[in-house]
């Protein structure tokens, strides 16, 4: 990493930081990105299309392209649990996770 970057430690300092530095660049929640409009810092930031590969389409992050698989960045999330557990409450909320059963605990 360089000498020169900023690391915040936060993760609401990262936006406010790239809208006063006209060389920041930054990797944020798509949440945070959500939440920026209507806000003095959206007319500051600018949000870049990424392609999946050289023939795809470039794609801008949002709510939207992100659920319907279009975004190509993605972050897994992982659910870990003991493999003994699976009629406790642990293995219940596992398998609502996973789509096995959608409904309601």
């Amino acid at each position: 990493m360089s000498a020169n970057a900023s690391v915040k430690a936060y993760y609401k300092a990262i936006i406010p930081a790239v809208a006063e530095n006209p060389n920041a660049i930054a990797f944020v929640r798509i949440r945070d990105i959500a939440q920026l409009n209507g806000k003095d810092q959206d007319a500051k930031i600018k949000l870049i299309a990424v392609k999946k590969d050289e023939n795809s389409r470039a794609v801008l992050p949002s709510k939207e392209t992100v659920n319907n698989g279009t975004y190509p960045i993605i972050r897994p999330f992982y659910l870990c649990m003991d493999g003994k557990a699976t009629a406790s409450l642990a293995g219940k909320f596992m398998d609502f996770c996973a789509g096995k059963n959608p409904r309601p605990m």
